[in-house]
């Protein structure tokens, strides 16, 4: 019967028809929906306690979490979501990204967690990045994976999350968060990071992540709320995007962030929309300049991502031992600028700030295959203040002959209003080969290193170029 299931769905996927999403849970067995809501609000209403959840598999929509509750996957207990939106209570908050509905959600909530060895598996696959009638991948119209708001005391643990339909594990304007010992596979639709934090007294440590968007996303949109005091530490990050970003949205203050002992590798999932593995065109960051037998999922494109593009204010960022094992196009990407696209749709506003400062990255060793440089860089408004980059050992291929004369030719590439990312700003080679630096005051080197392989295509470009702007 799901077999049957299974292939009307597809059928309907490639016709593109948004109503394909749901038509496996028709015929699935059970939504056990109720029964765990159930036992979550009892336990609330007794002051608190563990809902254990048992082996096997139990399929459910949105299951909202109280006060003084903690959600505890045995092992062998899998969290199936069902898919589509009339599954899950769906809120509007302000200063935000769309929408917001998920697995497991807490809104205003204390003393809450997630934990257990057990899994929860978006199965996001089954949901079509754009909807019928709209346009654009929609963050809104699918569900997250965990998603907490304006809640104190967060705890996750142990458990592995699987194949969101959107963003893995969201905080929103939370104080107290903790999560340790999580594993994350996320490559089941579009924008399927890690972590997307938005809180303040975060601890993140030993995660293993693997994600065809950003891992671990740092983020800022309400201006009266403070993102400060996050720590990652001891975590892996394979993925198709940035190992570690600051961005995009940055609109209020970032600041008192440390990022410790993070290992980047090649992602090990692909995207695949259908639900029988087929992968789909859509992919982040395909290897372009290694053969596909090599990365066959793909590469990462930034290790380490510092942005400020909203008028936001960053500040007091450490970065300190990141190992490149291959798959990461390019190391260290530093960005102040004022983008010209954002999100005015959802009423968010430019912050008033626009400051970039005080960012240090050291220890930073390994290999990354792709030939485009690091760069640190602003604009003649908005200057990149005061960065410090110490004990860095980075190897390389070359650019070749012909590229190498090609960015000879354009020794300052100048853009601004771009989206923060690298390939946006900087489609071709810069004319470094290990680092680029423009319109930027204090940038400081120390014990910094950028080697090509021997073996590999020949370099003509110049390790470090400073604009003088």
């Amino acid at each position: 019967m799901l077999s049957c299931c299974i292939l009307a769905f597809l059928a309907l996927a490639a016709s593109g028809s948004a109503e394909a999403a749901c038509l496996v849970d028709s015929c699935a067995n059970g939504n056990e929906t109720a029964k765990w809501q159930a036992a979550i609000d009892s336990a609330a209403a007794a002051g608190g306690g563990v809902v254990n959840v048992p082996a096997g598999v139990h399929r459910v929509g949105g299951l909202e979490l109280r006060s003084n509750v903690e959600l505890h996957l045995e092992k062998g207990a899998v969290i199936e979501a069902l898919c589509g939106l009339e599954n899950y209570r769906v809120v509007k908050l302000s200063y935000s990204e769309g929408d917001w509905s998920a697995i497991v959600m807490g809104l205003s909530v204390t003393n809450v967690a997630v934990t257990g060895e057990g899994t929860i598996d978006g199965r996001g696959a089954l949901w079509p990045p754009t909807p019928k009638g709209f346009k654009g991948c929609h963050e809104g119209l699918r569900a997250r994976g965990l998603f907490f708001a304006y809640s104190k005391g967060v705890r996750l643990e142990g458990y592995t999350l699987r194949n969101t339909a959107c963003w893995g594990q969201v905080f929103k304007n939370c104080d107290g968060v903790t999560a340790r010992n999580i594993t994350v596979f996320n490559h089941g639709n579009q924008n399927n990071d890690g972590f997307d934090i938005e809180a303040k007294n975060v601890l993140i440590e030993n995660c293993v992540l693997d994600t065809n968007d950003d891992q671990f996303c740092i983020k800022s949109n309400d201006p009266g709320f403070t993102v400060e005091n996050v720590t990652i530490r001891n975590c892996v990050a394979r993925g198709q995007a940035s190992a570690f970003k600051i961005g995009t949205a940055t609109r209020g203050i970032v600041r008192h962030v440390r990022v410790e002992n993070l290992r980047c590798e090649p992602p090990r999932g692909i995207f695949s929309r259908y639900a029988d593995g087929t992968p789909a065109k859509y992919l982040y960051h395909l290897g372009v300049y290694h053969h596909p037998e090599t990365y066959p999922y793909g590469f990462g494109l930034v290790g380490i991502a510092v942005e400020c593009v909203d008028g936001g204010l960053v500040e007091d960022v450490v970065v300190d031992g990141v190992t490149f094992v291959d798959g990461f196009k390019i190391p260290i990407f530093v960005r102040a600028d004022r983008r010209a696209h954002h999100h005015d749709d959802d009423g968010l506003k430019r912050g008033e700030y626009n400051v970039l400062r005080d960012v240090v990255i050291r220890n930073v060793k390994g290999y990354v295959i792709g030939p485009t440089a690091s760069s640190i860089t602003g604009t003649k408004d908005f200057r990149v203040q005061n960065v410090l980059l110490e004990n860095i050992d980075i190897v390389q291929p070359g650019a070749g002959e012909a590229a190498g004369l090609l960015a000879a030719e354009d020794p300052a590439p100048y853009r601004e209003n771009c989206y923060p990312s690298p390939d946006i700003y900087f489609p071709g080679i810069l004319p470094a080969y290990g680092l680029y630096i423009d319109c930027a005051d204090g940038v400081e080197l120390r014990n910094v290193r950028f080697r090509t392989l021997a073996e590999g295509p020949v370099e003509l470009r110049p390790e470090i170029v400073r604009t003088g702007r």
